[in-house]
């Protein structure tokens, strides 16, 4: 076959490819699919507004109000938005969208050729095995969100032919190009997503044996310095980002909830589009449908790679050895910190099991106790079977912000397709055409649910907001059953440049995470306490999006408490109302609880009687905080009256005099006294000796805010 017949069916492969899935044909208006997408495009957007505008790209002030977004810490790293400006420039935003995304296909299929032709003898089956990477649904599904995810793997079998052709060289000396562009191919990677820093690494096991050459040992850390120099577009923000924001660690418990089940790797995708393989693979997975699902590999797939390592075994083929460490230790990682079969940790009763998981917890415990949240073993834990995830969960910094464990995954893929690669062609003729037959069928992606966006086209609600004249620093938060944690908030947020403290991407932050406990259930919460609460965070208006019975009871909670909600209305659709209260404007505006021995029975200030007083305060950060108030003393002749306030038994301000006198303070705490959440400020009035009455001084405008020094 000619070179080019060969350019002519690798064309035809790839267009068949992606059809199988692809149906938003109109690349100008619509996406694939709505939620992660709508993260993309605003990101787009918002990186064409700094890059033209010349403002701060990493930061973003209209979510997780009032403290705005580090976007260092996005998982959509800035190489993907900057990718996507050509594209932005020549059709908009949804194009720039869609542009990105097919290329992230082409990329990963010619990468793919390029790499397994080395271990095929057809073109028929580089090709094959081509196109079961490219468009195995694991990855397609990441076209409706997950960019980041498709170039990053996409990058990979580039990776792979310069490890490759590394192993082939026999030369003596330390340094050669291969190194350079195995380094630069594996900085792309963490470019697109951070998680490679950890996936990539398994892949120098396709050195085999000579990963243990003296030589090689030293050029390993040559091609990570590459790595590390080229990822640093994604890895400095992140550090810088981290340092500047508390970011809510995930917990041992949600590690384990997002690795995959060691018997859901090796079933057809949950969203194949024939009835019958549906069918087929219902009963493994039960309940809602997460990300740590979407990871599979296929029974045919797995079918292709027995077969190949017998044959290899058989007819003593070679180079199967690095596919297969691939596939084998990035499985065990896949399965997460311990051992799950259905979503159900594997458990064995032992003493000495016990003993283990119990000295592992606690180690884990000293080293990160956010993450080892108790100080003794939970019970889920004791008797599980734990893996080598367990080891670097407790021992590798940052191992925990890589969640999903399932994403490993990948890698075993990968593994699979090399091994299947060498095999395929080594088959009798009529087996390799049943298996390819059948392989193509449970390849077969399900097909993307196209959604059509206009941006000028706003939901009424949003469209009101945006005209409304909202008070300096306040905002909005978005409520569905609870504050609404997606993409959505964040898109809508650049249209309406209000903002927003709801929350979007992976993680929450740690103040959005105090903000959704304040809150609890909403309903179960006391209106006065809901209305609180979102003052100190500078809420105006809370949007519902009054799309289930949990967000109707949510909306009629907050409209049977007017004294703190007054209702706006519910705009249409039908289909999708969004209704609309805003916190009532004569409630206490100044982040102010009291707790005991104040009053505010007259609105002039509230009164600070006799003894320690106290009232509280929310802080949405550790930062420095200001405090501003006047005061009028209970006028008794000439007599004098003290007050000092406290905050954690560090005095910050003190006053004796006159009890006629006019009092005014500003003082900054600073913020190694500040607690995220809750802080409590006591205040001691009272008069000299020999004076037979009640102290009290009334305080007014008091104010507690973030403190914003001379420079910001």
């Amino acid at each position: 076959m000619g070179n080019k017949q060969q350019l002519g069916w690798s064309i035809l492969v790839f267009v068949i490819g992606i059809a199988s899935f692809w149906r938003n044909l109109n690349i100008f208006t619509t996406l694939p699919a709505g939620g992660d997408a709508f993260e993309i495009v605003w990101g787009i957007m918002w990186y064409n507004h700094a890059l033209t505008e010349f403002v701060n790209p990493f930061f973003y002030p209209y979510i997780f109000h009032p403290e705005g977004w580090p976007l260092g810490i996005f998982a959509h790293t800035p190489l993907l938005f900057l990718l996507a400006q050509p594209f932005y420039l020549i059709g908009g935003d949804v194009f720039a969208y869609n542009a990105i995304a097919i290329l992230s296909f082409i990329v990963a299929y010619i990468g793919s050729i390029k790499y397994f032709r080395l271990f095929t003898k057809t073109h028929f089956t580089t090709l094959l095995v081509s196109a079961a990477y490219t468009f195995i649904a694991m990855r397609s599904i990441r076209s409706g969100g997950h960019l980041h995810i498709l170039w990053a793997t996409g990058l990979s079998p580039f990776f792979a032919l310069y490890l490759h052709r590394w192993y082939l060289r026999e030369e003596e000396s330390i340094w050669h190009t291969d190194l350079l562009w195995a380094g630069v191919s594996w900085g792309l990677m963490i470019s697109f997503s951070l998680y490679t820093i950890f996936l990539a690494p398994l892949m120098f096991l396709l050195l085999e044996r000579k990963l243990f050459d003296w030589k090689k040992l030293i050029q390993i850390p040559i091609v990570g310095a590459i790595a590390l120099l080229i990822g640093s577009s994604a890895v400095l923000p992140y550090y810088f980002s981290s340092r500047s924001i508390e970011v809510e660690n995930p917990i041992v418990n949600a590690l384990v909830f997002w690795a995959q089940s060691v018997n859901h790797i090796f079933i057809p995708s949950i969203f194949h589009p024939i009835p019958f393989i549906q069918d087929l693979v219902a009963p493994f997975v039960e309940g809602p449908t997460t990300e740590n699902h979407m990871q599979n590999i296929g029974f045919i797939t797995l079918i292709i790679v027995v077969v190949a390592l017998w044959l290899k075994f058989t007819q003593k083929s070679k180079r199967y050895y690095g596919h297969l460490y691939l596939l084998i230790i990035s499985l065990i990682f896949t399965v997460g910190p311990i051992l799950k079969i259905s979503d159900q940790p594997v458990v064995i009763n032992s003493s000495i099991l016990e003993s283990i998981n119990s000295g592992l917890w606690s180690m884990g415990h000293r080293l990160k106790p956010d993450v080892f949240f108790t100080s003794h073993i939970q019970d889920d834990f004791k008797n599980a079977i734990p893996l080598p995830a367990y080891l670097f969960t407790i021992f590798i910094p940052f191992w925990e912000s890589a969640r999903v464990t399932a994403r490993f995954a990948y890698v075993t893929l990968f593994g699979a397709i090399g091994i299947a690669a060498a095999g395929l062609d080594k088959l009798p003729l009529p087996f390799k055409i049943l298996l390819s037959v059948l392989w193509i069928i449970e390849l077969v992606p399900a097909s993307n649910t196209p959604l059509d966006l206009n941006f000028d086209n706003m939901h009424p609600a949003y469209q009101w907001i945006s005209e409304q004249p909202i008070e300096a620093g306040k905002g909005i938060i978005e409520v569905d059953d609870n504050i609404m944690h997606s993409a959505l908030p964040l898109y809508l947020s650049w249209q309406t440049k209000v903002p927003s403290a709801s929350a979007t991407g992976s993680f929450k932050l740690e103040h959005t995470r105090f903000l959704f406990d304040q809150v609890g259930e909403w309903v179960d919460t006391p209106p006065e306490h809901l209305a609180h609460v979102l003052t100190a965070y500078d809420v105006q208006f809370v949007m519902v999006h009054n799309v289930s019975d949990t967000s109707q009871e949510i909306w009629e909670h907050l409209i049977d408490n007017p004294s703190y909600f007054a209702e706006i209305g519910c705009f249409p659709p039908e289909s999708y109302p969004v209704c609309i209260v805003e916190i009532n404007n004569q409630l206490n505006q100044t982040n102010i609880f009291p707790t005991s021995g104040l009053t505010q029975s007259e609105t002039s200030g509230d009164w600070v009687a006799e003894g320690v007083s106290s009232f509280n305060f929310i802080a949405t950060s550790e930062r420095d905080y200001q405090v501003e108030f006047s005061a009028s003393p209970l006028c008794v002749g000439d007599q004098f009256q003290s007050m000092i306030w406290h905050l954690q038994d560090e005095v910050l301000f003190e006053y004796s005099g006159t009890d006629c006198e006019t009092i005014t303070a500003d003082f900054v705490i600073s913020q190694e006294s500040i607690d995220l959440g809750w802080n409590t400020f006591q205040v001691d009035v009272e008069f000299v000796e020999g004076i037979d009455l009640d102290p009290a001084i009334q305080l007014n405008d008091l104010e507690v805010r973030p403190y914003a020094s001379p420079n910001q």
